[in-house]
C-alpha cells in the first residue's frame, strides 16, 4: 500500500486506520464480511463486495446521532434505533498503480439508508436521522452534521476536526 494512499479526502495509512478505529468505537458489534472479489476488466482495480453489520448503542446515539439525543431520551427516532442491528451491503474499491506496485486509493461505501428505512418506515424519518448525523447514508463518518455546511473544496464533509494531526490530501481542482 502506498504511504500516501487516498481514502476520500484523507491521505495515508494512519488516517485510514484512525477512521476505522473511530468507526469501531462509535458502533457496537462491527462485523465486515467479504462476499466476493471482482477484478475490473478496464482498470487496475479490485472491488470487494461486503456485508457490514453494526449495532446502534447508547454511545452511537451520543456520538453519531447527537441531534436525536438532545433531550437525553433520544426522541422517537432515536428510541426506535437503539439496540438495533443494521446489516448493510457495500463495497470497497482498491485502485492499483502498476508503476509503483501499490494500492493508491481505497474507496468504501455501505448502504445504511435501506436498513434505516426498514426500521423507521418513512423517508422523512430517515432524513431526520441523517440531518445532523456524523455518518452519511453511504456509511461514511463525517466530523460535522449535514446542516453545518462545513465542506472542503471538493464538496466533501470535513473529517479533520476529529483528527487534526492526520494529513489531508491535496486533490487537483476540477476545471
Amino acid at each position: 500500500m502506498a504511504s500516501d494512499v487516498v481514502n476520500g479526502h484523507q491521505c495515508g495509512v494512519e488516517a485510514i486506520l484512525a477512521k476505522w478505529r473511530l468507526f469501531s468505537e462509535y458502533f457496537d458489534d462491527v462485523h465486515v464480511k467479504l462476499e466476493k472479489l471482482e477484478k475490473s476488466a478496464t482498470s487496475h482495480s479490485l472491488v470487494a463486495i461486503t456485508t457490514t453489520s453494526v449495532t446502534i448503542s447508547e454511545r452511537t446515539m451520543r456520538t453519531v446521532f447527537p441531534h436525536l439525543n438532545s433531550d437525553g431520551q433520544g426522541g422517537a427516532e432515536g428510541r426506535r434505533l437503539l439496540n438495533q442491528l443494521f446489516v448493510m451491503r457495500g463495497s470497497v474499491r482498491f485502485d492499483w498503480d502498476s508503476a509503483t506496485d501499490c494500492v493508491v486509493s481505497i474507496q468504501s461505501q455501505s448502504d445504511m439508508l435501506t436498513p434505516l428505512l426498514r426500521v423507521l418506515g418513512t423517508l422523512e424519518d430517515v432524513s431526520l436521522v441523517f440531518e445532523g448525523a456524523l455518518v452519511t447514508p453511504d456509511c461514511r463518518l463525517t466530523s460535522f452534521g449535514r446542516e453545518s455546511g462545513e465542506f472542503d473544496h471538493n464538496g466533501l464533509q470535513k473529517f479533520d476536526v476529529l483528527h487534526p494531526s492526520l494529513p489531508r490530501c491535496t486533490l487537483p481542482t476540477q476545471v
